[in-house]
């Protein structure tokens, strides 16, 4: 999945029954330029109460993500990234009261 430029998407109250509460996203996830991205009460039975990256998670430019009350029964309260993640630029990441059962 790929969230560009000047897009703003927010995440709210979403649940799974598998992995990522908000998103799963099955390749790289990017977010890039000035995005805005917000998870808030998202949840999931399995790994990533807000997003779960499969292949990695690329964060760069301005961009802003932030997980507020994210919970899931596995790993990764707020975010889930199965492979590598990278944080570049002026980018930023915030957790607000995420939890997990199993770690992260």
């Amino acid at each position: 999945s790929s969230i560009e430029g000047n897009a703003s998407v927010s995440f709210h109250d979403c649940s799974s029954q598998e992995d990522g509460g908000g998103l799963h996203a099955s390749g790289d996830s990017n977010i890039q330029g000035n995005a805005s991205v917000s998870f808030r009460d998202c949840s999931s039975q399995g790994d990533g109460g807000g997003l779960f990256a499969y292949n990695g998670s690329n964060i760069q430019g301005n961009a802003s993500v932030k997980f507020h009350i994210c919970s899931c029964q596995k790993e990764g309260g707020g975010l889930f990234t199965f492979g590598w993640t990278h944080l570049g630029g002026n980018a930023s990441v915030s957790f607000h009261d995420c939890s997990s059962q199993e770690g992260g």
